[in-house]
């Protein structure tokens, strides 16, 4: 299953998205602690965007997030490492291998894109 859902990734042709447009960050808390993390990132095509990459990843450990204050070019790597034998439900690794910027292990994610409109921002 992993290898179905990289080929689907890698069928949208991840490289064109290089600049981070959002990253967001959310968990649960409760009485017993906090639950993994679930990331979000927003990659757009080009400087005005026409196109949006988005990935969702769910069940994040090991989150690391460098310098993102340039306008770096990021290019985003996610292999599947469920072979591996990990923490129990690490599925997939994902690097962004330019700069270093972010790198993080997780569950499971989702990644689609769609044709960019402005973002509106509160």
């Amino acid at each position: 299953m992993s290898r179905d859902k990289l080929s689907e990734f890698l069928d949208l042709r991840p490289a064109q998205f290089r600049f981070l447009e959002s990253i967001s960050l959310r968990r649960r808390l409760s009485g017993g602690g906090a639950g993994p993390f679930h990331v979000s990132l927003t990659l757009v095509d080009s400087l005005p965007p026409s196109t949006r990459l988005h990935l969702d990843f769910a069940g994040v450990r090991g989150l690391k997030i460098g310098d993102i204050d340039c306008l770096y070019a990021w290019f985003v790597e996610i292999r599947s490492v469920a072979e591996s034998g990990l923490e129990e439900g690490l599925r997939f690794r994902v690097v962004e291998s330019e700069h270093d910027s972010l790198s993080l292990w997780c569950q499971d994610f989702v990644a689609r894109v769609e044709t960019a409109n402005p973002l509106k921002y509160p």
